[in-house]
């Protein structure tokens, strides 16, 4: 997190249930199981090509209200900090700016407090960081969110590092620096901070002194006082890009995805011209932690026009690039998006830089895609217009300025590109079980009004659920059935209709009663130990799918129908 700066407006808006389209569910059937990712929509969860990946990945993946760590490691306060589980928001600290860590540690220890954490340097605050709690208090034996819950009496000693912007705080005799608020999602909050009148001052980023859970920095001219806002829990993921041009803006058009599509993900943009390095052993692009890996290249950042073997150069950049993405293949297991950004219209008339440039893009799909095995996708500039085409698409000023070339519109058709690539990762990791409804959904009528043998089976809706039910059982995914109906019922036609692809043998659990389906699926996560996060409830009622989208909204809802396989 950089240092506060000048008030920003922010923007972004929140997400409060995830629905997907039934596509998204097909194309997730489709995943390979070494988490490759695929331009082919035979071989990847959600093609990020097709016209279809277009829907499930963007507008119609939700249909609801718009938006956009269990250690600590050395920075650790507790060990048990994370088994306490507060809701809604809490105080947690207040931030005192001081010039010395030491002299002020020894004045608040004559005041009964004394040091719970080490110091952390916090290069993104450009300060040194630590926390202390009243001596033989709570927080000896309890941790900070335990006592948080009491009522906070934890200070945060500030400490600028050279150069830092806190430096101006300290010279006005300021000391009282921020209050620290932690809250369960940062973009909700943000979100609701806006409409209450407050300007964004930090976006959203890693905090080592909290286990690198994300803090944000927001500003009311009310309060006349900064705000810092501590996420309850750290990402889970993290989605990593690095650019050959400055993408900056890339960093909060992506977490807008990130909140609507309610992923637990961080997401952390590179320095310019960070691409060769991150692949070969950049810390966020090897991380555990990492979900998706992109990196986007700018062709003509390869040329240097003032050197006489300028050919030369570009053409040893793509050999470069494409050995750093085969590298980064062999030494980590998160896949690599590649996407070409658009070169400027400058270039465009060059034809003999036009011919270069086709043939680098055939070099990355030759050597960096099909040698990768799968691991690394590339979408060139012509894939990306196709997804979101953009007219203005080049600032000439921003660009000769601050390396910074493209137009707001089309930073935005990259971040939902990359979005693209996070949710197929997402579902290919995460959905475990699909329920799903059998009247009208897996068969055309109600069984409890219509004898088997007088069921329709061949409907395009019902015969494209069947195939793909079957598709994720053959992936490895659990299959359930959720009805209203009576079991005899159901059963008969299973046993009765054996031209169906579906069969009972696909089955792992059933629920089959009159009652809420939000509580057969309730019933069927604690059978199976697995959380509602992974489940996808498919259904053709639209108030089914809404019961299951109030009472568990963690729950990715199917509302099939014909139209949407179209």
């Amino acid at each position: 997190m950089s240092s506060p700066k000048k008030p920003n407006r922010m923007s972004g808006s929140r997400r409060t249930q995830q629905q997907m389209n039934i596509n998204d569910m097909a194309s997730a059937s489709s995943s390979d199981d070494d988490g490759a990712i695929s331009t082919d929509s035979g071989a990847s969860d959600i093609d990020i090509t097709s016209t279809t990946a277009s829907s499930s990945a963007s507008a119609k993946v939700t249909t609801a209200t718009d938006t956009p760590k269990a250690s600590r490691g050395d920075a650790s306060v507790n060990p048990s900090m994370e088994q306490q589980q507060p809701s809604g928001s809490v105080m947690h600290h207040v931030g005192i700016a001081v010039t010395s860590l030491e002299e002020a540690r020894k004045l608040y220890g004559v005041l009964g407090f004394a040091p719970i954490s080490p110091v952390v340097s916090d290069h993104h605050q450009q300060a040194r960081l630590q926390l202390l709690a009243p001596k033989g208090g709570p927080l000896a034996h309890a941790d900070v969110l335990q006592t948080a819950l009491r009522g906070s009496s934890l200070i945060e000693l500030v400490s600028p590092m050279q150069g830092s912007k806190l430096e101006s705080v300290l010279d006005r005799d300021e000391s009282a620096y921020h209050t620290c608020i932690e809250v369960e999602s940062i973009m909700a909050s943000l979100h609701d901070l806006k409409d209450a009148g407050a300007q964004l001052i930090s976006a959203p980023s890693p905090a080592p002194l909290f286990g690198n859970r994300r803090v944000a920095f927001v500003y009311h001219p009310v309060l006349k006082t900064l705000i810092e806002l501590l996420e309850r829990h750290p990402p889970s993921a993290s989605v990593n890009i690095a650019a050959t041009c400055a993408v900056n803006p890339l960093g909060e058009q992506l977490e807008w995805w990130i909140n609507r599509l309610r992923v637990s993900a961080a997401v952390h943009v590179g320095d310019f011209n960070s691409v060769v390095p991150e692949l070969l052993h950049g810390s966020n692009f090897h991380a555990a932690s990492a979900m998706l890996n992109v990196a986007i290249i700018r062709f003509e950042d390869w040329i240097n026009t003032s050197r006489d073997d300028c050919v030369k150069v570009f053409e040893d950049s793509v050999v470069e690039f494409v050995d750093a993405v085969l590298a980064c293949v062999k030494s980590t297991t998160a896949p690599i998006l590649v996407i070409e950004s658009k070169p400027s219209p400058n270039m465009l008339v060059h034809p003999a830089w036009t011919a270069r440039f086709d043939r680098a893009r055939g070099r990355i799909r030759r050597y960096a895609t099909i040698s990768s095995g799968g691991r690394v996708a590339f979408l060139d500039s012509n894939a990306v217009d196709t997804l979101y085409p953009v007219c203005h698409f080049h600032d000439a000023v921003t660009d000769r300025l601050s390396k910074l070339p493209y137009t707001n519109e089309y930073y935005i058709a990259l971040a939902s590109t990359i979005a693209r690539g996070a949710t197929q990762q997402l579902f290919r990791h995460k959905i475990k079980v699909i329920a799903t409804d059998l009247d009208y959904t897996v068969w055309h009528g109600a069984c409890s009004e219509t004898r088997p043998a007088e069921l329709d089976m061949d409907g395009t809706l019902q015969a494209f659920v069947q195939d793909t039910l079957v598709a994720n059982v053959y992936q490895g995914r659990l299959v359930a059935v959720i009805s209203k109906n009576d079991d005899d019922d159901v059963r008969a036609v299973f046993t009765d209709r054996t031209d169906m692809a579906f069969k009972a043998e696909h089955v792992t659990a059933w629920k089959v009663s009159w009652g809420p389906k939000s509580q057969a699926l309730t019933e069927l996560a604690s059978e199976l130990n697995l959380g509602l996060d992974s489940f996808v409830f498919l259904d053709d009622n639209p108030i089914e799918i809404n019961e299951v989208a109030s009472a568990h909204p963690s729950v990715h809802t199917v509302h099939a129908k014909e139209e949407t396989i179209h």
